[in-house]
């Protein structure tokens, strides 16, 4: 192998982690914008969205976010002044 291959295959291997945190990045605020939009308070919907980049890195959070997507509306029983109640929000969570 050349000096010049394995210099490239070495910034590749340096550049793919960097790429993988930057769209983790924007999931989780997106993550954290949909949760917002379902009812949790904006401190429970952060430490969501957190938690789960923690657990789930890069481009695996997609069908995470597509799964909340389709959650529907609850029924206005399960809300107190336009926030989840405090045990459905943690279920939710």
């Amino acid at each position: 192998m050349t000096y010049r291959r394995l210099t490239g295959l070495l910034v590749l291997a340096l550049t793919i982690p960097s790429l993988a945190n930057a769209a983790s990045t924007t999931l989780v605020r997106t993550l954290g914008h949909l949760l917002l939009g379902k009812g949790l308070s904006p401190t429970q919907a952060r430490a969501t969205a957190h938690s789960a980049a923690h657990h789930y890195h890069g481009a695996t959070l997609q069908p995470i976010l597509a799964r909340i997507k389709g959650i529907p509306r609850l029924p206005a029983r399960y809300y107190a002044n336009g926030a989840l109640k405090a045990p459905v929000a943690g279920g939710l969570s």
